[in-house]
């Protein structure tokens, strides 16, 4: 195994079990484990105990924040510890694969110089791609929403007014965007914690024009904390 290679575990181990159950969604596995659903997909189950080795483009760590599938079944990722985006490519016979820059690899030399921001500053959180293969991601130590596109490579921050929300921002810079995820026309994005909500953006207007705080059943915190957040057929994952 060359020095590059690595065990990986996608995304990392607070996440394992989200990434066990998009690929039960998807059906991007090639175990024998396979039963029909009663909405007519299959579904893979999954052992707990189940990894990929993925290589890396780099010699030095990579922490998968994000995780998204297109339409037609690639999947994507991002590095919290460098701005880019990534392919994810999986050989399910051999059960290892590589992570790939994206040709373009975002243009974040623009990105950063319309405002003002350091490269090495972005840290880039969620990760959601719609059914155009528009890019949607979420920023967390600066609070951006970033648009993009898989098909010519232009990225844009999103100018949105946030006036009414700002009571839910901490100033702990880990404690923000996590999460994100187009659903119909609105977009969502979660605060992490301090205060933990889900906020509802209305694209049109570029504006947020809701906040909610969903709870796990029985649960009595007072503040609950967030990771990734998706959206399927008109409803929202948590």
């Amino acid at each position: 195994m060359s020095g590059i290679t690595r065990k990986f575990l996608i995304p990392i181990l607070s996440r394992v079990l989200l990434f066990y159950a998009f690929l039960a969604m998807v059906g991007c596995c090639s175990h024998k484990s396979l039963s029909r659903s009663t909405s007519g997909c299959d579904v893979c189950v999954v052992s707990p105990q189940w990894s990929i080795s993925l290589e890396t483009p780099y010699n030095k760590r990579f922490d998968a924040s994000g995780l998204a599938r297109t339409p037609d079944g690639r999947m994507f990722t991002i590095n919290d510890k460098e701005p880019g985006l990534f392919e994810v490519i999986i050989d399910t016979n051999k059960m290892s694969g590589e992570i790939r820059p994206v040709s373009f690899h975002l243009n974040w030399n623009e990105l950063t110089n319309s405002t003002g921001l350091k490269f090495s500053s972005l840290d880039l959180e969620g990760l959601f791609i719609d059914e155009f293969y528009n890019v949607w991601l979420s920023e967390e130590s600066h609070r951006l929403i970033i648009k993009g596109s898989l098909t010519n490579g232009s990225f844009k921050i999103l100018d949105i007014d946030w006036n009414g929300y700002e009571k839910f921002f901490s100033k702990d810079l880990n404690a923000s965007f996590e999460g994100i995820a187009l659903c119909a026309d609105k977009l969502f994005v979660v605060n992490e914690r301090k205060v933990g909500k889900v906020i509802k953006i209305d694209l049109q207007k570029q504006k947020a024009i809701y906040a909610f705080s969903p709870k796990p059943y029985g649960s009595m915190a007072a503040d609950v904390h967030y990771s990734d957040i998706s959206c399927f057929k008109g409803f929202l994952y948590l």
